[in-house]
């Protein structure tokens, strides 16, 4: 009788041990964590913004910066109307500070963040972003292939703005001669007002490490519809 209870005790333990991992495996695996999907040393991207009022030329980098032990990626755009400087961590690819020169009508603004503290928790299908200067850097380490939809929780406005992403599958999208096999996201708003709301599309390369090809911003009210396309990418 007293091995019997024994055995008993043994197999609850290992049930609920098994249990217990079981929760936690998909209580991890259920969270969206951006991953550096193997970015090189440095790259370059040139695009074409086109609108309803003008053309403009973007070149964009992003670079790996070691300095004083410490490591992150940069990126860096730059128009004839803004130039933008984003640092992110080298693996989440969570941005911790922006500095953006707007440069419109004779008029120059300067500003600059800094994340000092995150302890933001976000749900098992949010995806956090940290700064929207660093957006579209980030959207390239989603799970892709893996996961179809995120819900987008923006740190300095969480709780105020339900946005949602959908991977709407592969497109092949041909820009000057060039072929390029991307993944389609759309991003617009969650609940009824992304049924009255116009929504935004992204394409990014299928390839590693998955570069912006082509954005459509929807132009919500107040702001001018953009379209902006891939003329070259290098890496070095």
């Amino acid at each position: 009788m007293t091995l019997l209870n024994t055995n008993l005790k043994r197999i609850f333990r290992f049930s609920v041990l098994v249990m217990g991992l079981g929760f936690f495996v998909i209580s991890v695996s259920g969270q969206i964590v951006p991953k550096n999907p193997g970015f090189p040393g440095r790259e370059t991207s040139i695009y074409r913004e086109v609108s309803e009022k003008q053309t403009t030329t973007i070149t964009t980098s992003l670079q790996s910066v070691t300095r004083g032990g410490t490591r992150w990626l940069e990126y860096h755009s730059q128009s004839n109307t803004r130039e933008v400087t984003v640092k992110m961590d080298p693996v989440t690819l969570e941005a911790f500070y922006s500095e953006v020169w707007d440069r419109q009508d004779g008029s120059i603004v300067h500003s600059t963040n800094e994340l000092v503290k995150n302890k933001a928790h976000p749900g098992g299908d949010e995806l956090l972003i940290t700064d929207m200067y660093g957006f579209t850097v980030t959207l390239r380490g989603f799970p892709w292939g893996k996961r179809d939809s995120a819900k987008l929780v923006f740190l300095r406005s969480r709780g105020s703005v339900a946005m949602e992403l959908k991977v709407k599958g592969k497109d092949t999208l041909h820009i000057q001669g060039k072929t390029y096999n991307c993944w389609k996201v759309q991003i617009g708003m969650s609940g009824f007002m992304g049924t009255i709301l116009p929504k935004s599309y992204y394409w990014y390369s299928v390839q590693p490490p998955h570069y912006l090809v082509r954005s459509e911003e929807s132009g919500m009210p107040g702001k001018a519809k953009k379209v902006l396309e891939l003329q070259s990418y290098r890496r070095n």
